[in-house]
């Protein structure tokens, strides 16, 4: 088969979706297919919606035998200014109208023929590739996939919903031959927002437990200087993935007397570094703050940290809580998007709901007070995460439904 995928980030950048198309990408090309990506040239989320955050130097590069091609995200002055002015207005989608930036090098790219059998496009609410994504299928007469990656939000409160769930790109998910949503909460949404039940593929994230095993967490406590326990997470340090509350609970902890330290690997917002000023001194000195973790550095952090706490409303699954569980720690999570249906309350982590601090230093106490509970719910966690969270696993789930959909004969 070949295959091209078009999504808003891939390989250097570390973020879920895009670690999902490479994952998928890589074992599609050992097995002897043909994999291409179009994608964006955004190494920070940033990027999308100001001219601020690195970005990809190379246009065109093979990694792991994938072909690369990534597109410059234009912001023209008069975009910027409106999207400020959007981003104003009370409507919680208001940032999104504008909010990705132009891509005018890929649409042309997309006017071009593509000699591959199916599309697999993502993700919401980046509308602009879905429809590029949808252009290529149909002028080749292909089979489209998309995995949106909706983040559904919180119970009871559909601010997070509507900005996944403009009208014309659901209408995009509606037309494609199949949809992969990461859980049935997910597919749920998108079949009561229009998309035919019966294209909905629930396929999930995974892990590779090899590059989470091994790590040595004295050399990591030693390297950044930790104190006590450690609590961390993997996640962009934004409001929405939860950061500034992990801080607000590590606060209250330290000012009980407990000895505990943050450590928070990902890229940071400039939102959340104005925030960290405002903390007090002993607080910040317990924080460390990585922007990129992976290899020996990723493997150091899992062996060192205690808890993971990501109480993000923003996940569609949540792969980093599989990454933590396969390292044997608990969890800790936001009953939102598809993470209740990820983490089994009281079983493997506990979930809190967005933004309640004072929950999320209850449930890190009740972790810290109860050693052996804690020990049990990561090694309960690792059971599932092994018995079938793994990419392998994900994989071939995935190839069988590229073989179902099967590239049109004689192409």
């Amino acid at each position: 088969m070949r295959i091209l995928y078009v999504c808003h980030q891939y390989w250097p950048f570390l973020c879920g979706s895009g670690i999902f198309f490479q994952e998928m990408g890589e074992r599609l090309v050992r097995e002897g297919h043909e994999v291409a990506v179009l994608t964006t040239d955004a190494l920070h989320f940033e990027r999308f919606v100001s001219r601020r955050g690195a970005r990809a130097d190379r246009t065109r590069e093979t990694h792991n035998g994938v072909r690369i091609r990534r597109f410059r995200l234009r912001h023209p002055p008069l975009h910027e200014r409106l999207r400020r002015r959007l981003a104003r207005l009370p409507h919680p989608a208001a940032p999104h109208l504008f909010g990705t930036g132009f891509l005018p090098g890929m649409a042309v790219e997309c006017l071009r023929r593509h000699r591959v059998d199916l599309v697999h496009g993502g993700l919401l609410p980046y509308g602009m590739l879905l429809h590029l994504a949808a252009r290529i299928a149909r002028r080749e007469g292909i089979p489209l996939v998309y995995s949106p990656f909706m983040h559904t939000g919180e119970p009871g409160d559909d601010r997070v919903l509507r900005i996944h769930s403009d009208p014309a790109q659901i209408r995009l998910l509606a037309a494609a031959d199949a949809v992969i949503a990461q859980t049935t909460i997910e597919a749920g949404a998108l079949a009561r927002l229009g998309v035919p039940a019966g294209r909905i593929e629930v396929l999930g994230m995974g892990v590779n437990p090899d590059e989470i095993a091994g790590g040595d967490g004295d050399r990591f406590r030693k390297r950044h200087r930790l104190r006590g326990k450690v609590l961390f997470a993997v996640a962009p340090k934004a409001h929405d993935k939860g950061a500034p509350h992990t801080v607000g609970a590590l606060e209250r902890l330290l000012a009980e007397g407990r000895d505990v330290s943050l450590v928070l690997a990902g890229p940071t917002f400039e939102q959340f570094r104005s925030f960290l000023r405002s903390v007090a001194a002993p607080a910040r000195e317990r924080i460390v703050l990585l922007e990129r973790v992976e290899g020996e550095e990723k493997r150091d952090l899992y062996a060192a940290g205690d808890i993971l706490v990501m109480p993000s409303r923003n996940e569609s699954f949540g792969m980093v809580y599989l990454e933590a569980w396969a390292a044997g720690k608990p969890v800790i999570g936001c009953r939102a998007g598809g993470v209740p249906e990820v983490i089994e309350e009281g079983g493997d982590g506990f979930l809190v709901p967005f933004g309640d601090v004072g929950a999320i230093a209850d449930r890190v106490r009740a972790l810290l007070d109860d050693p052996a509970r804690s020990r049990a719910m990561g090694a309960r966690g690792r059971e599932k995460t092994l018995a079938g969270c793994t990419w392998d696993a994900r994989y071939a789930t995935l190839r069988r439904l590229y073989e179902r959909l099967g590239p049109p004969s004689g192409r």
